[in-house]
């Protein structure tokens, strides 16, 4: 479980295991042992109904447990872009939807990002409602690192 300070108390989080991921190792599983050629967030689920404009949610924490009145109110994830590529994502509910960068791109993924949303998540649709919210600020800054990545030789070896 991860844990997610929280003002009022320290969150334990349940964590998703893709259960068909593969693992380099009998006694671990596949986001602790994962295979050489794995993307980042290997041995987490990609959630297919969560999926807007081709990008799709990816989840590290369990978004339907709840931990308030409000439901769930914080949680790790990812985003898969329609090319496969990805970046992490940490949300959690606050007064209004904004967002921030926590991590610039690397080599593995185009950066994390931070979003405060507008309200506890109940179900999917809830999750779904607010990933279309994120999808819009992650699609910039999908282009952003495209196009960084396309101009710089280190990062493309095609270039010259």
């Amino acid at each position: 479980m991860q844990k997610i300070k929280n003002k009022k108390k320290m969150l334990s989080k349940k964590m998703i295991l893709d259960k068909e991921a593969r693992s380099n190792s009998k006694n671990l599983p596949a986001f602790l042992s994962p295979p050489k050629e794995s993307k980042p967030y290997h041995g987490f689920p990609l959630i297919k109904e969560i999926n807007i404009d081709g990008f799709t949610y990816g989840a590290i924490t369990d978004f339907l447990e709840n931990d308030s009145k409000e439901g769930c109110t914080s949680g790790d994830g990812y985003v898969e872009a329609p090319d496969g590529s990805r970046a992490g994502i940490a949300w959690e509910k606050g007064k209004k939807f904004s967002y921030s960068q926590m991590l610039d791109s690397d080599r593995e993924r185009w950066g994390v990002y931070y979003f405060s949303i507008p309200f506890g998540i109940k179900n999917l649709k809830d999750m779904r409602k607010v990933f279309s919210l994120m999808v819009p600020i992650l699609k910039k800054f999908y282009l952003k690192d495209k196009s960084k990545s396309k101009n710089d030789p280190t990062t493309n070896p095609t270039r010259v």
